[in-house]
């Protein structure tokens, strides 16, 4: 991948013109797109097949009426007067009746209706009383001209003695708004940057590719809104996340770029350098963070998995800015971004060494170990505590923005009839085959009454005209996210169970539908979800850092160090915004249980987030350890080159994310701040100081892993070693090497070690024919598909058609053609077909397969006549006996035995020859 890089960024740097405009091409499409075709986001929380979804679907069929949003006119007496005066009632009956021409109203009862019981609409003190009206449809989709005419009704009617507020499920959740805060954010992202590079036109490089990409990624969330129904989170959630990692992913290629400048190489190839360096890098952060948010869908919850997927795509378009608008703007400011060489510092007098920060910080983490362990993990267990207590819940009127009128009633409506009247719970069923519906609706009416901490039941009453569904509305005593409330869900549900039992003869089936019962189906669906989604990331953690690394204790290390970090981030959050710690200087919209996806939804992003700075400081660490430096002296060397880069990009990700608090709503605000927390935790206390401990304790065990398991997984080159090693071999084995195939000491193993060939070294120029004989014809097949660029060999260097194997297979596949003719009927025409194509080296596998001698005179005659003719460089497979059988004798025809690796004329006798 570090080659594919390396050519991707010196194309980028020179077609920036090219690549500019295509992103320029992008933005003005996807942005048209958008403008055209999306519908925008709308707040809808469910779970398909839950029973409060599937009850309420059965609603809206039978009980039309009853099934849409309840929307609410509370009515507030002035100075203590009373609302049932006949004066009032009057005013009170007047907008019942203006109500009736509201747009999306199908049903308004006045606080008298014989449906209802008036201690349920008029306050104890008679000083407020509540209108109720129902929608023809659910809350998200009113519209905000209705929500204007209950608002112009209100003022209307609204006297120095009466005050009339609308509220209820007439308003949904707020959508987060963006204010100055976030342009602070982006302005200390700056700051840092300018700080980092010492050159404003540098700084402002990140800042214009963040948002270029999270330009793309909004479009194409919006434009999904036309098929997809998207919460308002997503959005805000793919700009908070996209652009702060679209400020870090440009960051660390910047940083690259310059560092590979100042050692004095030119330009694009500091492109190239840089791009397949901290580019693959950047590449694995994307994709593990891509991964962990995608695994969101485990949770089989659509909103929350469309926030993951709508995330992953601002994280997809940073990483593609990243590796494309990045080398771009390198090509259009070429070499003025060189950074100024630095200042030599005087020694001290007393010819001590000057310390850094870096050195002081890892020096302090690393000399005693086990007291920086036992310490960080001490202090971050104890952030985790309040986290014990955690409570969630859907958002709801009640956390709205301060003072929104939906707010204003909510709290007003609970101070006057109690806490319970907004977290009313609904229990609905089919009574067609009772014969007395308003009798067994008492029943069980009077069934209900005898639960624990139900209140009252405002409405109990088949539907009209047919009376074959049944809604009973109850009231708790509690408020909507107490746990009290949450089981009399329960206990309604174990009854309608009993009640199913009791009355089978009317195939009763009762279920329980209202906001407060899909909360409830919402956090035992999440409860159930966070097992499966623990075991992906954290099983997807142990896997891609063991393959990174090639360690066993690393990854493990890893793993503990986001766990401790994800931990304490629900500490946190849990007292400040459920306990109250430091709210108002916050300015937390709402105290009080936690919005039940954030938990998930932190652990996903979190992972990603966390992996990103392992692997920017730890794989810097393993590469001072692979290049000769003891355990210990790498660990420091490695913090050492990187932090720098580190620190800057943990502070913008804080800047960001902190940024999108004062503003954000309950749902987007906690989020936001878990994120700040969570990223300044896990990369300043755990990554810079917590893991430095433990790879100082662990020593050279830090890298051990067993010869089988390395053997077996795959690698992943993120420190760019491939590009290095191509690098190396550009002028070998000589300046303007040709572009056959030159091979020095290649040999290739099984996974169990054997060797199929090798080491072998040989050389076929351009117009030349190789024949290889010898050995199994096993181990000449893999020897042709390691030419062919289609198995990559154990050790050995190979050069085929100028491209650098492995490095460069994917590349080198074009330019050479592979047959293998125990696979073709007519083996003749597939070579003539291979010939006729723009090939510089031709394999041909199998010669001892062709069946006819003819056939195997001919085929050898048109690779020969061919090679001559047209410059190819070939290499033929067969048998000893196949070779010895052959009717041409061409001593410009070569022979390598594989056994004893030398190379001969074809026809000089088999001992004969010198070695390759």
């Amino acid at each position: 991948m570090s080659s594919l890089l390396y050519a991707l960024g010196k194309l980028c740097y020179r077609r920036w013109l090219l690549v500019m405009g295509m992103w320029l091409g992008v933005l003005a499409i996807t942005g048209a797109a958008a403008l055209a075709l999306g519908n925008g986001p709308k707040d809808v929380f469910r779970i398909p097949g839950a029973e409060s979804m599937d009850a309420f679907q059965t609603l809206q069929h039978t009980f039309p009426e009853i099934a849409g949003a309840n929307g609410q006119m509370l009515v507030l007496a002035e100075d203590g007067g009373d609302v049932t005066a006949p004066e009032h009632r009057e005013a009170i009956l007047a907008m019942v009746t203006d109500l009736k021409g509201v747009d999306q109203t199908v049903m308004i009862l006045d606080p008298w209706d014989e449906l209802l019981n008036t201690r349920d609409t008029i306050s104890p003190d008679k000083s407020a009383a509540i209108i109720n009206f129902q929608m023809n449809t659910s809350v998200e989709q009113i519209l905000p001209s209705t929500q204007r005419q209950l608002e112009a009704l209100a003022e209307e009617h609204t006297t120095e003695d009466l005050h009339f507020l609308a509220g209820g499920g007439a308003y949904g959740p707020q959508p987060p708004k963006i204010g100055i805060s976030e342009g602070i954010g982006v302005a200390v992202a700056l700051l840092v940057l300018a700080f980092t590079f010492g050159s404003m036109v540098a700084a402002g490089l990140p800042l214009i590719s963040a948002g270029a990409g999270i330009g793309v990624a909004m479009a194409v969330v919006w434009i999904a809104t036309k098929w997809l129904t998207i919460t308002t989170t997503a959005p805000f959630l793919a700009l908070m996340v996209g652009l702060a990692v679209g400020i870090d992913y440009s960051l660390f290629v910047l940083a690259r770029y310059r560092d590979e400048l100042a050692k004095g190489v030119e330009p694009e190839e500091a492109t190239g350098r840089a791009v397949a360096t901290a580019g693959s890098a950047v590449v694995f952060a994307g994709v593990t963070v891509m991964i962990a948010l995608v695994g969101l869908l485990v949770t089989t919850i659509p909103f929350l998995a469309f926030m993951g997927i709508a995330a992953a795509i601002a994280v997809f378009t940073a990483v593609v800015a990243s590796l494309t608008l990045v080398p771009a703007m390198f090509g259009l400011l070429k070499g003025r971004l060189i950074p100024k060489p630095p200042k030599v510092k005087k020694p001290k007098k007393s010819g001590k060494e000057r310390h850094t920060l870096a050195s002081l910080w890892v020096g302090a983490a690393t000399k005693y170990p086990i007291v920086t362990i036992v310490v960080v993990g001490a202090g971050l267990v104890a952030l985790a505590l309040p986290a014990l207590h955690l409570r969630l819940a859907l958002p709801d009127n009640g956390t709205a923005h301060h003072g929104a009128t939906q707010r204003e009633v909510y709290e007003k409506i609970g101070e006057k009839f109690g806490v319970g009247y907004n977290s009313q719970i609904v229990m609905t069923g089919d009574i067609v085959q009772s014969r007395e519906p308003f009798e067994l609706i008492d029943e069980i009416k009077a069934e209900i009454m005898g639960l624990d901490n139900v209140c009252s039941i405002p409405i109990a009453t088949p539907n009209p005209p047919d009376g074959d569904t049944m809604v009973i509305q109850v009231t708790p005593c509690t408020g909507a996210t107490d746990q009290e409330t949450f089981q009399l869900v329960d206990d309604l549900r174990a009854l309608a169970q009993d009640l199913g039992v009791k009355y089978a003869e009317f195939q009763l089936d009762p279920q329980v539908t209202g906001m407060t019962a899909a909360a409830v189906d919402i956090a035992v669906k999440l409860q159930w979800a966070v097992l499966p989604f623990g075991i992906l990331v954290i099983g997807l953690s142990l896997i891609l850092l063991t393959m990174v690394f090639r360690s066993i204790a690393v990854p493990i290390k890893a793993t503990v160090g986001y766990l401790l970090s994800v931990a304490a981030s629900f500490g946190v959050v849990t007292a400040v915004f459920q306990d109250g710690f430091m709210a108002e200087q916050l300015n937390v919209v709402s105290v009080g249980p936690i919005v039940c996806f954030l938990p998930i939804l932190l652990m996903g992003l979190l992972f990603g987030l966390a992996m990103d700075y392992e692997v920017f400081l730890v794989s810097r660490m393993r590469e001072e350890y692979v290049h000769g430096n003891d355990a210990h002296a790498a660990i420091k060397t490695g913090f050492t080159a990187s932090y720098k880069v580190v620190m800057a990009a943990a502070l913008i990700m804080i800047a960001v994310f902190a940024a999108f608090e004062p503003h954000g709503d309950s749902v987007t605000q906690p989020i936001a701040f878990a994120l700040a927390v969570g990223v300044f935790i896990d990369a300043f206390l755990v990554r810079m100081t917590f893991v430095p401990a433990v790879m100082a304790l662990l020593g050279d065990k830090a890298w051990w892993m067993p010869q089988w398991l390395d053997k077996r997984l795959p690698a992943f080159d993120v420190e760019g070693e491939g590009v290095n090693h191509q690098l190396e071999l550009t002028d070998w084995p000589y300046i303007g090497a040709h572009h056959g195939i030159h091979a020095d000491r290649i040999k290739l193993a099984d996974r169990e070690g054997v060797a199929l060939y090798g080491p072998v070294s040989f050389e076929v120029a351009p117009s030349e024919v190789t024949l290889v004989r010898g050995l199994t014809s096993t181990a000449r097949t893999a020897l042709a598909l390691t030419i062919g660029g289609r198995v990559n060999l154990t050790e050995g260097k190979l050069k085929v058609a100028n491209f650098v194997v492995p490095q460069q297979m994917l590349m080198m596949r074009s330019s050479v053609s592979v047959i293998r003719l125990n696979d073709e009927e007519d083996p003749v025409t597939a070579v003539r077909e291979a010939l006729n194509s723009k090939t510089k080296v031709l394999v041909v596998d199998g010669l001892d397969t062709v069946a006819s001698a003819e056939d195997k005179d001919v085929v050898l005659a048109e690779i020969r006549e061919h090679a001559h003719t047209s410059g190819v460089a070939a290499l033929v497979t067969l048998s000893r006996e196949t070779l010895e059988g052959l009717g041409v004798s061409d001593p410009s025809i070569r022979v390598l035995d594989l056994q004893t690796s030398r190379v001969t004329p074809l026809g000089a006798p088999v001992t004969e020859g010198a070695p390759a």
